[in-house]
This record gives structure tokens, sequence and C-alpha cells, in this order.
């Protein structure tokens, strides 16, 4: 058998966040502001698999480019630039985990 990560959630909380989100337009950032995805998944960028996503997210924290938070370091899930309207009206329920939780 094998483990499959899910690569993307709201620290702390424990509470996954949907793939959905990157489906949409949301990417990916290191601390230093870098969409790295393309250096793993030149064709797929953040749209790769779980698997490529989630490993090259630990990647960067482990060669020291995770941002630094309570709950240890993490990588950035970028949204805002969709605009209120597309994440009310696309990602409704990203919306009320972000209101609860984050």
């Amino acid at each position: 058998e094998m483990w499959q990560f899910h690569p993307t959630g709201i620290a702390g909380a424990g509470v996954l966040v949907t793939e959905g989100c990157r489906g949409e337009g949301g990417y990916l950032l290191n601390k230093d502001g870098e969409r790295f995805m393309e250096r793993y998944a030149p064709n797929a960028k953040d749209l790769a698999g779980r698997d490529v996503v989630a490993r090259s997210m630990m990647i960067e924290i482990r060669e020291g480019r995770g941002c630094d938070g309570p709950w240890g370091p993490h990588i950035k899930l970028k949204l805002d630039h969709l605009g209120k309207e597309v994440l009310e009206s696309r990602l409704p329920g990203i919306c009320e985990l972000s209101r609860t939780f984050a």
C-alpha cells in the first residue's frame, strides 16, 4: 500500500483545502514570494498531481524556503488575486473555512 499526502490545508487548524483552489487559479509561493512549482513540474506547474505538489512543498521547506509561522514552516497558497466575486461564487467552501479557521 501507499500513503498519499494532501498538499494543502489551513496551518494549525487541521483542515484540508481543496485542490480546486489551484484549479481556479490559486498558486503556491515560498517565503521569497517565488512561484516555485515550475522548477518541479515545468508543464503542469501548480496543477501538478498531489504527490508532485506535496513533495515539492516539502523540498522547499527542507531547503529553507518555507514561510515561518507559529505552527512551523509552511508554503503559502495565494488566492486573493482572484477577487471576492470569484472566490465567493467558485470557492464558497474555502471562503467559509477562511472565515472560521484563518
